[in-house]
């Protein structure tokens, strides 16, 4: 029985650092409710038209798909970032150019709509946004965790970069490193 216990728990522990992070979650990681509200937004045509225009076109091609194929695979999730009724999306493409191997860190951009008008606010790389606390300049702080691998206990190690508004778009304000999502320590940003 106590052998059997012991396989078990090694067959688990196996799969959770073999299979990506999305096995273990349900629905889309691209933006996380703290205090705010997130929910799906359904793009127009015209939308991920002028989106891919704003984010990708320099880059056209350079991505293994045809334009078409990653304006049909924009996602995006609505996100409330301030008070000033402006639309605020967390915009990812669902290709694997896009998101990398490591566990699920993908390309993600914060844009904000004025009128017709798309205006960028963040890229980053990571696995989800979440909207913070604390409040700068008028917009919510967001963070963004990226998956490092597994420790020898087979927690998941991340580095949580953290994003203030500066007036004109969010920059990284600090860094920590984290097991399993829990901030433990702050750290140098960037490679």
């Amino acid at each position: 029985m106590k052998i059997a216990f012991h396989v078990v728990v090694l067959l688990i522990a196996i799969m959770t650092f073999l299979l990506p992070t999305e096995a273990f979650t349900s629905g889309s990681k691209i933006a996380k409710k703290t205090d705010s509200s997130v929910e799906n937004y359904n793009l127009s045509k015209k939308e991920k038209v002028d989106i891919f225009k704003l984010l990708l076109q320099e880059d056209s091609g350079d991505y293994g798909m045809s334009d078409s194929e990653v304006m049909e695979a924009m996602t995006a999730k609505k996100i409330s970032l301030s008070g000033n009724g402006l639309l605020s999306l967390v915009i990812t493409v669902g290709a694997p150019f896009f998101c990398g191997g490591s566990g699920g860190n993908c390309t993600m951009w914060v844009l904000e709509k004025n009128s017709d008008n798309y205006r960028l606010l963040l890229t980053t790389n990571g696995q989800v946004i979440d909207l913070e606390k604390n409040i700068t300049n008028g917009y919510i702080d967001i963070s963004c965790p990226s998956h490092l691998g597994r420790n020898s206990h087979f927690k998941e190690e991340q580095i949580i970069e953290v994003f203030k508004y500066n007036g004109s778009e969010y920059k990284t304000a600090e860094c920590w490193a984290a097991i399993d999502g829990v901030k433990k320590k702050r750290t140098k940003c960037g490679p």
